[in-house]
C-alpha cells in the first residue's frame, strides 16, 4: 500500500512540469572577458642582514664506482616428485656388548660359571680374557674338576696384515674307576695341566698372494708324563691366473715327550688348475720323521691326486688318492681318552696310500648331500684298551699293518631364513688287522642328528642325537662287547632382553646308561641351569 501512495505521489509532481512550455530568456549574447592580475599586497620586511655570496663551484674529480654484490643464496621450494627415488639406507651399528658373564647349577653337584671380558670395538685392535669353571660329581662336589683361562689379542696394521695370538692355561681332573675290592680306598684321579701359547700372522686384506703363519708352544702334563711341543704351522697361495693356483703347506713339530725327541716335517705343494671343466689338485706330500718307532727310511714321498667334475648343477662327483703321516701326541691321545696309562707309548701313524670317491649335490635347494667311501692302509693304527693293571686307565696299542673301509652319507638343511639348520651324517667302518684281534673301543657304525632353530630372535633350540655300536671291550683277557651308545641331548636360550638371557641345558634325556669306554657309564640325565648378562 505504501510502494502504491509513493509511485502516486511522484506523478502528480511530475505531470505538471511536463506540461509548462519553456521560457525564453532576457539576456543577451554578450562577450565576457575575464583578467586575472596577482599583485603583493604584503609589506616589505625590514631584512637587517646580507644573504652569504654563494661559493665558487668546484669541480670535483669522479671517483669510479666500486660495488660489491652481496652473496644470494637463493633458496627453492621443492618441487614434488612424481617418481620416488629410492635411496639405500646406511647400515646401523647393532648395540655390541664386549663383556659377558654365563653361570647356573646343575644335578650331580655341578656349578658352572664362565666369563668373557673383551674390548669394544676397534678397527685397530682386539683382546679379552676368558675364564671357565665346571664341575661334577657322582657323591660330592669337585671329583671332575674343569678350569680354564684364556688372554687373547689381535693387531690390525695399515690394513696389510694382521698378527694376534692367544695365551691359555688349562686343568683338568677326572676320577678313575675303582675295582669293587677296592671300595674302601680313596678317589683316585687324573690330573692334566695344560699351557700353550700360540702367536699368527696373516694377511689383512685378500689378494694373489695369501698367507698365514700359526708358530705354536705347547706344554701337558699328566701325573707320571710330560711333553714339550714347538712348531709352526704356514700356508700360501697364489693366484696365477683364473684357472691355475698354486699353493704350499708346511708344518714343523719339535717334540719331546718325557725323555725322547719326536720331530716331524711335511712340506706340500700343490697346484689347483681347471681343465675343460675338471677341477684338479696335485701335490707332492714330503715328511720326515725321527721317532724311534719309524721306519729305516724315515723320509717318504706321497702323491696327493684330487679330481672333480660339475656333471650337473646338483650333481658333482669327486674322487682322489692320498698318503700321509698321522701325527700322534700326547695331547692328541689325551683329548680323545683323558684317562690314559701313566706313561702310554706314542707312535705315529703311517698311511701309504687313501683311495676315496663320492658324490656332492643338492636334492633341493635347501638341501644337499654327500656320500661316498674310502678305503686306506695304516701301519700303526692305534686303539686304547683296558690296563691290566689299572683296569681304570688306558694302554695304547697299534695295528702294524690294518686296512680301513668308510661308507658315509651325509645330509645338510638350512632354510633361507637361516633359522633352521640341520644335519645328519652316518658312518658304517669295517677293519681287517694282522695282530690285533679287534679294533678295541673303536666303532663300527655311528650315526649323529645336530640341529638348530631360532624362534622370533627369542628362543634358540639346540639339539643333538648319537648312535655309536660295534663297540667292543677287553677285560682281563676276554672281549666284551659294549652296548649301543643311544644319547639324545637339548639346550633352550630365552632371550629375555639384549643383556640377560636364560639357558637351560639337559643332557642324556632318555636316560641310559651309555658306557662308551669300559668302566665309565654315563651318569644318567643331566641339566644346568642359569643365566646370562651382558655388559
Amino acid at each position: 500500500m505504501s510502494r502504491f501512495f509513493l509511485l502516486t505521489l511522484c506523478l502528480a509532481i511530475a505531470v505538471p512540469a511536463w506540461g509548462q512550455p519553456p521560457r525564453k530568456g532576457t539576456l543577451k549574447d554578450t562577450e565576457f572577458v575575464i583578467e586575472k592580475e596577482r599583485k603583493n599586497l604584503l609589506q616589505e620586511a625590514a631584512r637587517l642582514f646580507k644573504s652569504a655570496p654563494a661559493a665558487p663551484r668546484v669541480a670535483t674529480p669522479v671517483q669510479p664506482l666500486f660495488v660489491t654484490p652481496p652473496t644470494i643464496h637463493p633458496t627453492f621450494d621443492t618441487l614434488p616428485r612424481k617418481i620416488q627415488l629410492l635411496r639405500a639406507k646406511q647400515d646401523v651399528l647393532t648395540q655390541l656388548y664386549s663383556n659377558y658373564l654365563q653361570g647356573g647349577h646343575g644335578n650331580f653337584y655341578a656349578p658352572y660359571l664362565e666369563v668373557f671380558l673383551a674390548n669394544r670395538r676397534d678397527p685397530r685392535y682386539a683382546y679379552g680374557l676368558h675364564f671357565k669353571h665346571q664341575s661334577a660329581g657322582q657323591t660330592g662336589y669337585f671329583e671332575e674338576n674343569h678350569h680354564l683361562i684364556q688372554l687373547h689379542g689381535k693387531r690390525f696394521i695399515e690394513s696389510l696384515w694382521a698378527g694376534g695370538g692367544a695365551l691359555c692355561y688349562r686343568r683338568d681332573s677326572y676320577p678313575l674307576y675303582k675295582p669293587a675290592s677296592t671300595n674302601g680306598a680313596a678317589l683316585e684321579k687324573q690330573s692334566i695341566v695344560q699351557f700353550t701359547i700360540h702367536p699368527t700372522l696373516t694377511n689383512y686384506t685378500e689378494g694373489p698372494l695369501n698367507y698365514q703363519f700359526d708358530p705354536s708352544f705347547h706344554y701337558v702334563a699328566t701325573d707320571k708324563a710330560q711333553e714339550i711341543q714347538g712348531g709352526i704351522q704356514g700356508s700360501g697361495e697364489y693366484t696365477l691366473s683364473d684357472d691355475f693356483t698354486f699353493k704350499a703347506i708346511t708344518d714343523l713339530h719339535f717334540t719331546k715327550y718325557n725323555s725322547t725327541p719326536r720331530h716331524l716335517y711335511r712340506f706340500k705343494p700343490m697346484l689347483v688348475f681347471e681343465v675343460h671343466r675338471f677341477d684338479i689338485q696335485f701335490s707332492p706330500n714330503f715328511v720326515y720323521q725321527n721317532d724311534v718307532s719309524a721306519e729305516e727310511n724315515s723320509f717318504k714321498v706321497y702323491p696327493v691326486l684330487e679330481v672333480k667334475y660339475p656333471l650337473h648343477p646338483w650333481l658333482r662327483p669327486y674322487g682322489g688318492i692320498s698318503g700321509d703321516v698321522q701325527r700322534n701326541s700326547l695331547q692328541s691321545l689325551l683329548k680323545e681318552n683323558p684317562r690314559l696309562a701313566a706313561t702310554p707309548t706314542l707312535r705315529h701313524t703311517n698311511q701309504p696310500w687313501l683311495l676315496y670317491g663320492g658324490v656332492r649335490g643338492d636334492v633341493m635347494e635347501q638341501i644337499s648331500f654327500n656320500t661316498g667311501l674310502s678305503a686306506g692302509k695304516y701301519q700303526n693304527l692305534h686303539c686304547l684298551v683296558n690296563s691290566t693293571d689299572e683296569p681304570g686307565r688306558f694302554d695304547v696299542c697299534y695295528d702294524p699293518a690294518a686296512q680301513l673301509y668308510n661308507i658315509f652319507g651325509e645330509l645338510t638343511h638350512s632354510n633361507q631364513a637361516d633359522t633352521w639348520t640341520t644335519r645328519l651324517r652316518g658312518d658304517y667302518f669295517h677293519y681287517n688287522l694282522q695282530k690285533l684281534p679287534q679294533p678295541w673301543h673303536r666303532p663300527r657304525y655311528q650315526l649323529d642328528l645336530l640341529s638348530t632353530y631360532r624362534w622370533q630372535d627369542k628362543v634358540i633350540l639346540k639339539g643333538s642325537v648319537c648312535c655309536i655300536g660295534g663297540i667292543k671291550a677287553r677285560e682281563g683277557s676276554t672281549a666284551k662287547a659294549l652296548p649301543t651308545v643311544f644319547d639324545a641331548s637339548i639346550r633352550i636360550d630365552y632371550l629375555w632382553n639384549s643383556r640377560l638371557s636364560i639357558f637351560l641345558d639337559c643332557q642324556n634325556l632318555l636316560v641310559k646308561c651309555n658306557e662308551r669306554y669300559l668302566h665309565y657309564p654315563s651318569r644318567g640325565f643331566q641339566f644346568v641351569g642359569g643365566l646370562t648378562y651382558a655388559w
